[in-house]
């Protein structure tokens, strides 16, 4: 069953060094996704990752978000990073 994910979505990197670190999904293209983080992985280097080597946490998490960083709009790493933060804390506590 192939995994199903789109530009805005929250996720968990489920391989590599990365394991276990939470990203947003910023483009899409075949089998892999660039994803970022505002902090390990800056909005102006998104990190290229096989599909199958991440999981969902929450679908459209950061849509507006994403959808700037896609046309070059400046959006601030830290903003970024404290959004994944409260997604994932907010997932945590459910």
């Amino acid at each position: 069953m192939e995994k199903k994910f789109s530009v805005g979505d929250l996720v968990i990197s489920t391989a590599g060094r990365d394991k276990g670190i939470a990203f947003l999904i910023v483009n899409q293209e075949n089998e892999f996704v660039f994803l970022v983080n505002g902090k390990e992985r800056k909005t102006t280097n998104p990190k290229k990752k096989k599909i199958k080597h991440i999981d969902s946490v929450l679908v459209a998490g950061g849509k507006e978000l994403a959808i700037k960083i896609q046309k070059g709009e400046p959006v601030g790493n830290e903003k970024l990073h404290r959004l994944i933060k409260a997604q994932t804390q907010k997932i945590q506590e459910d």
